[in-house]
Parts: C-alpha cells; sequence; structure tokens
C-alpha cells in the first residue's frame, strides 16, 4: 500500500488480535479452522486523511521461524507492515469491492 499511493503515507493505524482464519485466509493459506492468525485491519493516510485500508492475516505458525517477539508491540508493526512482504518469495494483490458495516470493520 505505501509503494503505491501517489501521495505520501504519514501514519499507519494498526489494529490486530490473534483469532482464526477467516474463510479466504484458511483458503489461501491452507490452514485449519482451529489454527491461530494474527489478525490486522491497517488503515493508511496522507495529511491526516484515510487514502488506503488493508486486512492481513499472518499464520501465528510462522511466528518462531520470523523470529518475531509476539510480546513487542513495535515488533508486530514491523512484521505487518514490512518483514512479511521482505521474506515473501512471490506475493499476489487481489482487489474487491464489498459492502462493508461496522461490524466488519
Amino acid at each position: 500500500m505505501t509503494n503505491m499511493c501517489k501521495s505520501s503515507i504519514d501514519d499507519i493505524e494498526l489494529h490486530y488480535n490473534y483469532a482464526p482464519p477467516t474463510d479466504i485466509g484458511r483458503t489461501k493459506l491452507n490452514l485449519g479452522k482451529s489454527e491461530i492468525v494474527l489478525a490486522s485491519t491497517n488503515i493508511y493516510k496522507s495529511n491526516q486523511v484515510p487514502v488506503g485500508y488493508s486486512f492481513t492475516q499472518i499464520p501465528a505458525s510462522a511466528f518462531e521461524a520470523l523470529d518475531v517477539d509476539i510480546s513487542n508491540d513495535s515488533a508486530l508493526e514491523d512484521l505487518i507492515e514490512h518483514k512479511i512482504f521482505d521474506v515473501s518469495s512471490k506475493g499476489n494483490m487481489s482487489v474487491q469491492l464489498i459492502a462493508s458495516n461496522e461490524e466488519e470493520s
């Protein structure tokens, strides 16, 4: 997101928790229903105006291999915004237009 935005991103709001993966996450990440992911909603801002949004799911099983201290908020933020992309061998992006409500955000 930060590389594709026409305006410079000067703030990223991350809201994350640990939960079972969504249906899409289970399919794309080949996970079982009882596995846990770090789920993060990310809002990208430029001059205090939201310019982008993303939802990221990272399997908890990857934390040890990625050498992430999950008790450190800064380490988790770095994982979500940088490290997971740096260590990826390839990337695919999909864009979907969906209706949203407060329960989904």
